[in-house]
């Protein structure tokens, strides 16, 4: 009787331990997320100011973003991008691995593109993976990399 109660309690330990990550998943609800990223680099500065609209569990995103080019301090070029991306997730103890499993763009240049290609955020390029950890701070949640976070979540209505 005794292994037979070790082997629910182990189960039940184990068990909820794994699938915790596919419940919270099912009830991830949808929110807004922003970043900004600053690129400042020798001969420019470019502003990438981006929004994310994340639903059906984290796994449909899209993605609209605004990136600036400032030149010996001068607004230079302007340009906007829509992506709608599609990802897939592998749940570690610490943190997610986020796959872009499909990427597709609306308006706005390709990712290959010289300027302003290397600015529009890598995970909309398909096959992208990245190790993603997320932060509670109560009504929001943060999320980036380790020690690193870049984005907000907003819970949206």
């Amino acid at each position: 009787m005794k292994r037979i109660i070790s082997l629910l309690i182990a189960f039940t330990f184990f068990g909820g331990w794994y699938t915790f990550p596919y419940i919270l998943n099912l009830m991830a609800y949808s929110c807004v997320e922003q970043s900004i990223v600053v690129y400042d680099e020798p001969d420019q500065t470019v502003i990438t100011d981006a929004r994310w609209l994340t639903s059906d569990g984290r796994k449909h995103i899209s993605y609209s973003s605004t990136i600036y080019r400032f030149i010996d301090g001068k607004l230079t070029d302007r340009v906007n991008s829509e992506r709608t991306f599609e990802f897939g997730f592998t749940y570690m103890p610490s943190f997610t691995e986020v796959n872009t499993l499909d990427a597709f763009r609306i308006s706005g240049p390709e990712t290959s593109a010289v300027w302003p290609g290397a600015y529009i955020d890598p995970a909309a390029e398909k096959n992208f993976s990245a190790g993603v950890y997320l932060f509670s701070t109560g009504q929001s949640i943060l999320t980036g990399l380790k020690d690193r976070p870049r984005g907000i979540c907003y819970r949206s209505l």
